[in-house]
């Protein structure tokens, strides 16, 4: 790949040529906040048959359970009518076991 030149004499930066080194990143996150994101992202269509039977075995299936009953319940709209602190305090109780349980 080659950069790509400006019609001045002014060098430009392709991105090839400045290397640094990776950004350490550390997550997920395993407590309650790092739960309530997790859960937050599996509602919706959620996984796939193949990507549940996956988490599953990982060690998601409390989680995966919670959303079932969230979305079944009717729970889950009445917790996307409250502001995300109020929802998160709602769930706090539930995620603290999960956590706890290791069943996250």
């Amino acid at each position: 790949m080659r950069p790509i030149l400006p019609a001045t004499p002014e060098a430009v930066w392709s991105g090839l040529e400045a290397t640094r080194a990776q950004a350490t990143l550390a997550g997920p996150r395993t407590d309650e906040v790092g739960l309530f994101g997790t859960l937050i992202s599996r509602f919706g269509l959620g996984p796939v048959p193949r990507m549940a039977e996956y988490l599953r075995a990982a060690g998601e299936a409390g989680l995966l359970d919670l959303t079932a009953h969230l979305e079944a319940s009717g729970e889950l709209a009445r917790l996307t009518g409250l502001p995300v602190q109020e929802a998160f305090a709602c769930l706090w109780p539930r995620l603290r076991a999960l956590r706890e349980a290791g069943g996250a």
